[in-house]
């Protein structure tokens, strides 16, 4: 008897959770960038433990992680000590910047993964077989 797609997301016995969503085509992403997730190895073990396959990084994000962690502490006082606000926002874009491209070498072959999943289509949704919701 083939299990439903409930009967799968269902087992916790069957690993992780969020491994389980991805059976069921869906990726898991996270609303946070911060530096130290990636030097911490917190996001290699998500990508790799969990199955994270995307990290979200929008205006909202960047502020967030600038203003809830001391990842940009350095760079913000430096700033600070120059008084100069135009040249303080090239040097924050190039630290985020940094760190956007951390993520996505982090998630690269995690995402190239997927993509090469025979079920996977052009847009990297997975295809599930006849009669499975």
């Amino acid at each position: 008897m083939k299990e439903s797609t409930t009967d799968v997301a269902q087992k916790p016995a069957a690993g992780n959770r969020t491994q389980a969503l991805e059976s069921l085509g869906q990726s898991v992403w996270l609303d946070y960038l911060r530096r130290s997730s990636f030097t911490s190895g917190e996001s290699q073990r998500l990508i790799a433990d969990d199955g994270l396959r995307g990290v979200t990084a929008n205006p909202s994000i960047f502020e967030k992680a600038i203003v809830g962690s001391t990842d940009y502490l350095t760079a913000l006082q430096q700033i600070e000590r120059r008084n100069d606000l135009e040249r303080g926002r090239r040097v924050l874009r190039v630290h985020l910047g940094a760190d956007v491209q951390t993520g996505l070498t982090a998630l690269r072959a995690a995402v190239i993964r997927a993509l090469q999943d025979p079920r996977a289509t052009a847009s990297g949704e997975l295809v599930r077989e006849a009669g499975t919701p």
